[in-house]
């Protein structure tokens, strides 16, 4: 069962890792449309939007990456 539960957390790690990736790419494009775009254009709630929730994503990422520490911690194999 410890193999097991180990093995999840290596891949929880791996995945948690790879999402805040992807987050980090989706932040700075909606960071860089938000800045381009003028105040009154009505794409701007979106664009704000995207980042609330990109930002919410990467949060909950990092709390799944705090637990899947404690499965797999950096250095056992």
């Amino acid at each position: 069962m410890s193999n097991d539960l180990h093995a999840i957390g290596v891949l929880t790690r791996s995945t948690t890792h790879d999402l805040n990736n992807c987050m980090s790419a989706i932040l700075a494009f909606a960071e860089l449309v938000l800045e381009s775009l003028p105040a009154d254009h009505p794409a701007r709630a979106d664009v704000v939007e995207i980042l609330r929730t990109g930002r919410s994503a990467v949060v909950k990422t990092r709390e799944l990456d705090q637990m899947a520490r404690k499965l797999a911690p950096i250095g056992q194999s």
